[in-house]
């Protein structure tokens, strides 16, 4: 296993919220990645309930247009762990998320999560 030293402190800059003072960081993308690692070739991980997993991953990452640290923009990344099945469908609930957070300022999504998930529960 590799462990790697951060550089130094990383200071995220403030995500100011529309019409407080600021425009804000606008989320540019959401994209998810089915990541599998084939631990059911030798039974790592297994156990009554789940003897061939998968130890798998849906990997998300929402990219902004926020200037970041060395000319990269922001961006969050996220995990939701599964053992293979269902993975899937992991991804496909967060690539589902797209059209609620796509081209929305990030300060309006954290001020109005409640908003959002009140829209999403509808369908």
């Amino acid at each position: 296993m590799t462990h790697v030293q951060p550089e130094g402190p990383v200071t995220i800059p403030a995500v100011t919220p529309a019409g407080a003072g600021g425009s804000g960081a606008r989320v540019v993308a959401l994209d998810c990645y089915d990541v599998r690692f084939p631990t059911s070739l030798e039974h790592d991980g297994s156990d009554a309930m789940n003897p061939d997993p998968d130890y798998s991953a849906a990997y998300a990452v929402l990219r902004t247009d926020a200037p970041g640290r060395d000319g990269q923009r922001l961006e969050w990344h996220a995990l939701c762990f599964t053992i293979g099945r269902g993975n899937e469908v992991m991804v496909a609930a967060v690539a589902a998320l797209r059209r609620h957070v796509v081209g929305k300022r990030v300060g309006d999504i954290v001020t109005q999560l409640f908003r959002i998930y009140s829209h999403i529960i509808k369908y």
